[in-house]
């Protein structure tokens, strides 16, 4: 069962126009066929598009310094 305030954020997120984009445009790259190469300005898109759902910053790491670096 939903708590009041998830009934709330989720009717909030269903009158949203610009969520409602977003995820028409994320669907559109969902129409390829499973293993069908994709370019990299669709991949850039999707990138962009999916970033605007998940706005948060990463969790901030230490640096680890790497004595042996093998290319």
């Amino acid at each position: 069962m939903l708590s009041e305030r998830t009934k709330k954020e989720l009717r909030a997120a269903a009158r949203s126009a610009k969520l409602r984009r977003d995820f028409t445009q994320l669907r559109a790259f969902g129409v390829r066929k499973p293993g069908e190469p994709i370019d990299l300005d669709q991949f850039v898109r999707f990138l962009t598009d999916t970033s605007r759902l998940f706005p948060s910053t990463g969790v901030p790491r230490p640096f680890l310094p790497y004595s042996r670096v093998l290319l």
